[in-house]
């Protein structure tokens, strides 16, 4: 699944202009994959190796580095 999703931007007149919150996310961060995405492919590359998690679940092997990476920071 892709998801294209422009943020809302919100002007406050104390605060300033702000994004809207996302909740599937991390709060702050513009990492392209979803923090469930994340997670899941980070403990399946635990099981499996790195390649072999990116060929079953269609990413690429770029990609179960990020998450793996972002999981143990």
């Amino acid at each position: 699944m892709f998801l294209l999703y422009a943020p809302r931007r919100i002007h406050c007149r104390r605060c300033g202009v702000k994004v809207a919150w996302l909740p599937w996310c991390e709060p702050g961060s513009k990492r392209p994959m979803a923090l469930a995405l994340t997670m899941f492919l980070s403990t399946w590359a635990r099981r499996l190796s790195w390649k072999q998690t990116a060929e079953a679940f269609a990413v690429s092997w770029e990609a179960v580095y990020r998450a793996v990476a972002a999981a143990v920071a």
